[in-house]
């Protein structure tokens, strides 16, 4: 409980950094100290989800490589979609964890999916793909460990 506790907490100090610092053409040195303290120095702490998103191309050259290029905003799709569960993530230098993407369609577990990162720079993107085939009611859940960072619902029809 005490681990889950200091994540949240390192958690919300570097989204704030990130959003602070997205919110003025130039971030406050103590910002920027507090990000590289965590990268640097908080081995152990695991890892902080920057952004995550449901995507159906992920850029493959130029500027935005490996980016979501194309989000599914609407939370509908039809069978046969191939969605791409999108994250970005900073994890201390050293460190290493692993991800899990759980499909869950009208409650029942349909597919799991894990990947290891690993904190070897300071932005880690990470995308699963998965094509749904069944109609109905999904939800994709992002998780490490037991603590779900993300939750997405897509209705998917014929």
């Amino acid at each position: 409980m005490k681990r889950i506790n200091i994540f949240l907490l390192v958690s919300s100090l570097v989204i704030n950094c990130f959003f602070l610092c997205a919110q003025s053409s130039k971030p406050k040195p103590e910002d920027i100290k507090s990000t590289w303290d965590f990268f640097y120095k908080g081995q152990g702490k695991g890892p902080i989800l920057v952004d995550s998103k449901l995507c159906l191309e992920i850029a493959a050259d130029g500027p935005e490589k490996y980016n979501c290029e194309t989000e599914l905003k609407t939370g509908t799709a039809k069978i046969g979609t191939k969605i791409n569960v999108w994250s970005s993530f900073m994890l201390p230098q050293g460190d290493e964890t692993t991800i899990n993407v759980k499909y869950i369609l009208n409650d029942l577990v349909v597919n799991t999916r894990e990947a290891k990162i690993r904190g070897e720079g300071w932005r880690i993107r990470y995308w699963f793909n998965y094509e749904v085939a069944s109609a109905g009611n999904w939800k994709i859940t992002l998780s490490v460990g037991e603590t779900v960072l993300s939750t997405f619902n897509l209705k998917v029809t014929e």
